[in-house]
Parts: C-alpha cells; structure tokens; sequence
C-alpha cells in the first residue's frame, strides 16, 4: 500500500473516532406556562400549571421567602403533573416559586410567580348583654351576664377600682359560663367590670357595670334558744354585737321583756361575753318586765369591736305562751375612753321571742 493511502485511511479513522466521542445534549422540553399560586392555609399553598410537553421527566421547583436566596431544587414533581402542595410556607411573607420541565440533566425556562400568605380574619363573636353585680359578701361580688354567642373561647373581665387604671384581663372565664365571683373586692370603692366574648384575638364589644361593696350595718342582737322552753326550765338570753367598725369602751343598755310568761333569774346568774378583756358590770331590774345593764372596760384594756358577745342573762319559763324581749333604742348607748358618748351610725337592733310550753 502506498504511503498516501496509508495516511489517508489514518485521517478517515482519526475523524470518525472523534465525531463518536463528541456526547449528543437532550433538547430541553417544552416550559411549563400559567404558574397559579392559591393559599389554603396560612402554611399551605398550592401550586397549579399547564404542562406543555410531552417527554418531561418531571418538574422542579425552586423557592425564595422574602430578600433571601432560592432554595434551588425545593423540590421534583413526577412527569404529566400540574399542581403540587407546599405545605411548609412563612405566613406574612412573601413566598415566590420557580417553576421548570426538566429532562435528564437538561431544564426548560422557568416560569415564576408569588404569593404572601396571610392569616384568615377572625371574626369577633356577639357581646354578652345584662352585666348584673350583687355583693355577696364583705369582698366578694358576683359578676352575671346573658351569653349571646354560640361560638366563643370564653370571656375577658376587666376590673377598675375608684379612678385606677383599669386591670385589663383580670379574669378569663370559660366557654358557656355566665357567672365569675370577685372574691378580692376593696370595700367602700366603686368597682368597675367590663365582660368581652372573645375567639382567639378578636373581642366583643364589651358590657359594663359598677357597683360599691359596702361594710354591712353593725348590728346588736338580743338572742335566745331557737328552740322553745318547757316551764320551768333555765334559759339563757344573750346580747351580741357583729360587724361593728367603731370601737367603745362601754356601753348602757335597757331591754324589756314579758314578765307574765318569764322571769328574771338573779344578778349572779349573768355573765360577761367574750368581747371585753378586764370589766366591770352592773345588772338591774328596775321593775317587773324591764332591766337595766351597763358594762364597761377597766381603764388601760382595748376598746370593744367586730363581733362577739356582750352579756348573756338567765331567764326561767313561768307561763306557756309567747314571750317578746327588746333592747330599747332610747336607753342604748355607747361610750369611749373618756365617758363621751359614742354614735354608731347605721346601727340595727334585733331583739327576739321565746315559746314557752
């Protein structure tokens, strides 16, 4: 073979070796079009398209949150697919998506679009009406209202004492109750309450009311047994002072009761109560039906308040019927240290009765 030829066979095997080694690219597939984004929740978004190819492999997908950088290949969607859910996405912010057909290595142009998922708005549910407010007690108030939703988490109470900031939140009741008790009431103050019907973060308009918690009458009781008497039979009668606020050192006192049913048993037979420390007292019946006490501190002992008894007496049952005992409003009277007379404002006298069989 001649030397030309040689080298002409060599150039032909040299060229058709590299045109063999040169690798043939996949044309890219056609782009995917009308990327729509639809919020679900406010962590959910769907992703819809039109898929414009026939041979893809299947779809990526790219994400951004906000000024940050792509989340490249956030994720693969199979072949022939035309949504996809996004099940992780930020609330308030904007979440934007590239879209591509890919086949093999070889990716179309993206197409791309945006949302920002918001959270749903609550709606507020309807007011509770009537607020009604009752003291029950010296520090407790009683808080009750009509509840006219079907659909709320609970209540919010506010509470405002005197012209204080109002204590926002001061109680949360529950779901379908319609009573709370303030059991930290300050008495003397006028005591503010707002009640809202709430869901989430969203109120109700609210309903209002006040009331002042007031320190209840002081009161001196004369008191037997509750039970009735044989005749005969020893009683005792007890004089007894409760919520009293203003303190005295002694105190004279004149009582009545029906002589043609019981009789006064002697001075030795009565007793102090537990109010007063170190005493001195004085009993005497001034005539038939009619006694007179007085009793007082000895000098250097604390006044006498708050509750407790005073005297207590012994009584016998002579005749059966009804007998009525009364302390007389004119001949009460209260002292302090000094001998000046003391005036209990608002005082309530109660005196009783005794059934003697």
């Amino acid at each position: 073979m001649s030397r030309k030829l040689s080298f002409f066979i060599i150039l032909i095997l040299l060229f058709g070796c590299d045109q063999a080694s040169d690798p043939i690219e996949s044309e890219p597939p056609f782009p995917p079009s009308n990327l729509q984004l639809e919020q679900l929740s406010p962590t959910s978004i769907r992703l819809s398209w039109v898929d414009n190819s026939e041979d893809e492999d299947g779809f990526r997908v790219d994400r951004k949150i906000g000024t940050g950088l792509w989340s490249e290949v956030y994720a693969l969607v199979p072949w022939n697919s035309t949504e996809w859910l996004d099940t992780l996405a930020i609330p308030e912010e904007e979440n934007s998506y590239k879209l591509y057909a890919y086949k093999g290595t070889v990716n179309s142009t993206s197409i791309e679009n945006s949302i920002i998922p918001i959270y749903p708005e609550i709606v507020a549910p309807n007011p509770p009406s009537d607020l009604q407010l009752e003291q029950v007690e010296l520090t407790n108030i009683s808080l009750t209202w009509i509840d006219n939703s079907d659909d709320e988490e609970g209540f919010r109470i506010d509470r405002r004492i005197g012209s204080a900031a109002w204590t926002e939140v001061y109680a949360i009741v529950s779901n379908d109750n319609t009573y709370w008790l303030d059991t930290a009431a300050v008495p003397e103050e006028e005591h503010n309450y707002r009640v809202y019907s709430f869901i989430d973060t969203a109120y109700s308009i609210y309903v209002e009311n006040s009331i002042i918690p007031l320190y209840p009458n002081p009161t001196i009781s004369l008191t037997g047994p509750e039970q009735t008497v044989s005749v005969g039979e020893v009683f005792v009668m007890s004089v007894q002072i409760q919520d009293f606020r203003t303190p005295f050192f002694a105190i004279s006192m004149r009582f009545s009761y029906d002589s043609s049913r019981v009789s006064f048993q002697p001075a030795e037979t009565a007793w102090i109560g537990d109010v007063w420390s170190g005493n001195a007292i004085g009993i005497t019946e001034m005539e038939d039906g009619l006694i007179y006490s007085s009793i007082t501190q000895i000098a250097g002992d604390d006044l006498v308040e708050d509750n407790g008894e005073l005297l207590s007496i012994n009584f016998v049952g002579d005749e059966t019927g009804e007998a009525v005992f009364e302390i007389q409003s004119d001949e009460l009277f209260f002292y302090d240290e000094d001998g000046a007379q003391i005036i209990i404002d608002d005082l309530t006298i109660h005196s009783d009765s005794i059934s003697v069989e």
